[in-house]
């Protein structure tokens, strides 16, 4: 069973160390992550590749200009995250700010399943 603590301690990281120490502490090595309409990442390596791609494209290279959870929900191992994530991107003056769904499966600790469900704004 996940914990809301457990969610926000993964929160608290995100904000703190950034995407990729997050991926490594709290993603499970089988672990898969998808963004709604792409094809899934499965196994730590492909989604340290992919989330390595995004933090190099991000001002604050791996960094969030700023993570707003909005609602957390928790059923057994599932978590379902509303939350909006404000991005500024090399390049770029325009903050994107991305509202989303964030669905978790945690199993001992580690997330083993994670999809993104998001509208930009």
């Amino acid at each position: 069973m996940v914990s809301k603590s457990q969610i926000e301690a993964f929160f608290a990281d995100l904000r703190t160390n950034g995407i990729l120490p997050t991926v490594e502490k709290y993603y499970a090595d089988n672990a898969m992550l998808a963004e709604a309409g792409q094809e899934a990442k499965v196994g730590k390596p492909a989604i340290v590749a992919a989330e390595t791609y995004f933090a190099n494209m991000l001002e604050k290279t791996g960094h969030f200009e700023a993570i707003e959870v909005h609602d957390i929900i928790i059923d057994g191992d599932k978590a379902v995250i509303e939350q909006t994530l404000s991005m500024k991107f090399k390049g770029s003056n325009d903050i994107v700010k991305q509202h989303q769904l964030d669905i978790q499966v945690w199993s001992n600790g580690k997330i083993v399943k994670e999809t993104f469900w998001h509208e930009k704004h």
